[in-house]
């Protein structure tokens, strides 16, 4: 980081070398403490912590802050269950901290979220964010948020941590599945039951939708580029839109990646996928931070 111009980006922020790969719990506070340090002079408000292949739409970060205040706790992002011990968001899809929560996790680490008794598991090691949540939920008292869009009728999802054609279809993993299931009945979360389950078809993400995960390099261009596309021509028509995405869209494996899909050959699945393209692209829920 430049401590000398704080709001120039992108910077890079680079992690001692006496902190292994292995070590992700150490690597974790470390990142926390160096944004807490470094830009406490730039009015940081709110942090959004993001893989580095998740497509992230900035305008709908923005406009899902509009009623957050960086002076109260938030945890905001995907929330899963953790075998019924405590709630984490999804790391993949993305999750958004308070000015307020970075400094108490900075501040009350050592005392609240570590045991000096017992050191991290290898497990928790891999996933150091399981760690934080813990102690944001046990220790720190931020509350657990249900992100789902409130403006339509089926509350839908704007934090994904899948693509958006396997968001789309329903085709996820199983693991993501279960770790929905039951959800409405923990202690420590107030979310209704519709919850347990994951919205599919155009029901599946939000108009002001977040994130996506899983997504390369070519696919990200091509949402990118379709998107622009629809907020220049949200008249377009579908027949131009489909061969407007069959020319953008990655046709080959190795640029799709393993974890993502091609774009549907059924016609029905196509329209879906457009529909909801269309409902992610509008003028309307684009918000400047």
């Amino acid at each position: 980081p430049n401590p000398k111009q704080p709001n120039k980006f992108p910077q890079v922020l680079l992690v001692p070398r006496n902190i292994t790969v292995e070590e992700g719990v150490p690597r974790l506070i470390h990142v926390f403490r160096v944004i807490r340090e470094q830009y406490s002079s730039a009015d940081l408000d709110f942090l959004f912590f993001v893989n580095d292949h998740t497509f992230v739409i900035p305008e709908h970060v923005c406009r899902y802050l509009l009623t957050k205040q960086p002076t109260e706790p938030l945890y905001a992002g995907h929330a899963m269950d953790e075998s019924g011990r405590f709630v984490f968001v999804s790391g993949a899809a993305g999750y958004i901290l308070s000015r307020d929560t970075l400094n108490k996790l900075v501040t009350r680490w050592e005392i609240d979220c570590l045991d000096p008794n017992h050191p991290p598991a290898k497990w928790i090691q891999s996933n150091p964010g399981l760690l934080s949540a813990k102690c944001m939920q046990d220790k720190l008292g931020v509350p657990h948020l249900d992100t789902r869009d409130e403006s339509q009728p089926t509350r839908q999802h704007r934090f994904h941590a899948f693509p958006l054609t396997r968001s789309i279809s329903g085709d996820v993993d199983k693991w993501y599945i279960d770790k929905h299931e039951g959800m409405h009945e923990l202690d420590s979360v107030s979310f209704d039951e519709s919850y347990n389950t994951l919205a599919k078809g155009e029901d599946c993400c939000s108009e002001e939708t977040i994130s996506f995960h899983y997504v390369e390099a070519k696919e990200a261009e091509a949402l990118f580029r379709t998107r622009k596309t629809l907020l220049q021509k949200p008249t377009i028509s579908d027949e131009e839109l489909k061969q407007y995405l069959v020319k953008t869209w990655p046709s080959d494996r190795k640029e799709i990646g393993h974890y993502s899909r091609f774009l549907p050959g059924d016609e029905a699945a196509l329209k879906t996928l457009m529909n909801v393209l269309r409902k992610i692209s509008k003028a309307s829920t684009a918000t400047t931070c």
